[in-house]
């Protein structure tokens, strides 16, 4: 009796294996966002500005998906108090039709940069509507705030931790180990300064705000070691209004081309 109850055990573990692993089949996807002034001046992605002109634009790649389904695209915006989830419906047909009107063939879906807050982080995946097919998530930011050295290497990114107050959380990537950096906030007439030293991972909160104002925007300065001075835009306040409606267009124009193999 003791034997049939093991077997019937290891059985059941099996079945509750298998089960798990057909609801655990996730295919791959990866993005490039590509800035405005990318777009106007190359001819690999001068076709992005016919879709919403004048914007950033995200490729969403999808890699290894699974033939003759439809795709549910989902993404979170965890800034809001009310998460916001969106879902929207497309088929691999026309993923495969985006890929034709950029000469490439994997499938893939492009983005807009309009409606997303600048610095806002996102999450991003797809899934089959009967939920068992699923991509990887992805985090990326539709609207990046990137400044980049003379020598396109050391990187200044400030990333939105918060809306009401702004809070930017900046980061700084490829600069020397240990070297000395002059950070600088100019938000009106306020300026805070300090002198910093650079370590893998190292970040600096900056909240723009200032007394008797609503909004604006405040100007994010790195002076490095060499005395090359990193100028980055950061909006605050009321003025992140007109892009979360889709009024505005970009903070900064000119970041070149990041993908999920770079940051």
């Amino acid at each position: 009796m003791k034997i049939i109850n093991l077997l019937t055990i290891l059985f059941l573990i099996c079945v509750v294996s298998l089960d798990a692993r057909e609801q655990a089949r996730f295919f791959k996807i990866s993005y490039e966002t590509v800035c405005i002034s990318t777009i106007n001046d190359s001819e690999e992605y001068g076709i992005l500005d016919n879709f919403d002109s004048g914007c950033h634009k995200s490729i969403i790649r999808v890699h290894d998906y699974p033939y003759g389904k439809e795709f549910v695209m989902r993404w979170s915006r965890s800034l809001f108090k009310k998460k916001r989830d969106v879902r929207r419906r497309l088929t691999l047909t026309q993923l495969f039709e985006n890929a034709e009107k950029m000469e490439q063939k994997t499938p893939l879906i492009v983005m807009s940069s309009r409606g997303f807050l600048p610095g806002e982080k996102i999450t991003f995946f797809l899934v089959t509507p009967d939920g068992y097919v699923k991509s990887e998530k992805m985090n990326f930011t539709p609207h990046p705030l990137i400044v980049r050295d003379r020598n396109n290497r050391a990187t200044v990114i400030a990333e939105l931790e918060s809306i009401i107050p702004t809070i930017y959380n900046v980061r700084f990537e490829n600069f020397e180990i240990n070297e000395r950096l002059k950070f600088a906030g100019i938000s009106g007439d306020t300026q805070v300064s300090d002198w910093v030293t650079f370590k893998t991972g190292f970040f600096v909160k900056y909240i723009p705000e200032i007394p008797n104002s609503k909004g604006g925007t405040a100007i994010v300065s790195v002076e490095r070691s060499n005395g090359e001075e990193m100028l980055l835009p950061v909006i605050w306040g009321e003025a992140i209004i007109p892009h979360l409606k889709g009024e505005n267009s970009v903070v900064n124009t000119n970041f070149g081309v990041l993908s999920s193999y770079e940051l």
